[in-house]
């Protein structure tokens, strides 16, 4: 069982039960209602971080219960199970712990969403389009609801656009390909490694192939097909 423990205390702010007089707008009344839910749910932050961590996905946090719960300000609480994978709603089953060290069990329903800047097509690309810099910008979105998308930290550099895209669409990994460094029907090197004996050959490529991707080549003189690993542009080696 995995538990994580953290404290209350420092977090969630005293709530002060305030009386609206005279003629205080609707709007005024929402605001403060809005700012005191704000400060009852401080206490989920440690949580959010908790799970960032056990999940190991980058991204910011954030949780809103479904259902009201609000554990004492001074009170230590262990989360006690973790859902198999993060979800945009998840169950929590937590121990609570009050000054005196009593504890309770609870379980609370939260709604997830973990946010990131992801790519986005500035314009239409067409198939085989590079993704340079003028032609995507970064949208902040939230990733439990768009999955598989191509994060804006990520090196896109070696990437393709693999089919047509308009403008304003989020860019997914089913949408690139890595940039062929060997393409089919191409002429290229080929070093086959023995320990510390290395010969150079010529081969023809059977299939395209990124950097660090196996590929079937054809030995040009003895007709022989084999795999080989590409490893630069018209280069690939073959160890043994």
């Amino acid at each position: 069982m995995m538990m994580t423990r953290f404290t209350l205390a420092r977090l969630i702010p005293t709530l002060v039960l305030l009386v609206v007089v005279g003629t205080a707008s609707a709007g005024s009344v929402s605001q403060d209602a809005a700012a005191a839910r704000q400060d009852a749910e401080a206490w989920l932050l440690p949580i959010a971080d908790t799970l960032a961590d056990h999940y190991s996905m980058d991204g910011e946090w954030t949780l809103e219960l479904v259902r009201a719960f609000a554990p004492p300000t001074d009170a230590f609480i262990e989360i006690v199970e973790f859902p198999t994978k993060p979800t945009s709603q998840m169950m929590l089953r937590l121990n609570v712990y009050d000054a005196e060290g009593t504890r309770s069990s609870a379980t609370i329903f939260v709604r997830v969403k973990i946010w990131r800047d992801a790519w986005v097509t500035a314009e239409p690309l067409t198939r085989g389009a590079t993704m340079e810099a003028h032609r995507v910008e970064t949208r902040r979105v939230d990733i439990l609801r768009a999955r598989d998308l191509v994060p804006a930290d990520s090196d896109v550099s070696d990437l393709l656009v693999n089919r047509s895209l308009p403008a304003g669409r989020l860019i997914t990994w089913r949408d690139v390909i890595r940039r062929p460094l060997v393409r089919r029907g191409q002429m290229i090197d080929v070093n086959a490694v023995d320990g510390t004996l290395a010969v150079s050959m010529k081969a023809l490529a059977l299939e395209d192939g990124a950097a660090g991707e196996l590929v079937r080549v054809r030995n040009t003189e003895s007709r022989r097909e084999f795999a080989a690993v590409v490893i630069a542009p018209g280069n690939a080696e073959v160890r043994f």
